[in-house]
């Protein structure tokens, strides 16, 4: 007798090879997703920084939100790197400190960076990139 076919074992096991290359592909392609968000978010994080800075330098002002930063032309654009098509919010603002009262002592600029993306807030102090509460 010629049976022609497969048996459970061998469909047990071919169903079983496939169920472990989808979990390991599964697990590569989430830690993927999380590691560009991470530098959507550091990117954004960094020329936010810089434009503000600009912004600070040209209005002699210690607060601006992305959304100037963007009309006035400091900042390209302030996608959110989740990928949903969707604008960050929030601010920059910078706080200037003196060790002394002397006139020509410099001063030490610290910068407080808020990102406000669709999937709640985060926060970063500056110098030292710090990440802080909201």
């Amino acid at each position: 007798m010629n049976n022609k076919g497969i048996t459970l074992v061998e469909l047990l096991a071919v169903i079983s090879i496939l169920g472990i290359l989808t979990l390991v592909g599964t697990g590569a392609y989430l830690k993927y997703k999380t590691d560009s968000v991470d530098k959507g978010l550091e990117a954004l994080k960094k020329s936010s920084l810089n434009a503000a800075e600009n912004y600070f330098y040209d209005h002699n002002v210690t607060t601006v939100t992305l959304e100037t930063l963007v009309n006035q032309g400091y900042l390209e654009n302030r996608n959110d790197p989740f990928g949903r098509g969707l604008q960050c919010g929030g601010s920059v603002t910078k706080t200037s400190t003196s060790t002394n009262s002397d006139p020509g002592t410099l001063e030490t600029n610290e910068y407080k960076v808020r990102l406000d993306c669709h999937n709640g807030s985060r926060c970063w102090k500056f110098p030292g990139e710090t990440k802080i509460s909201c």
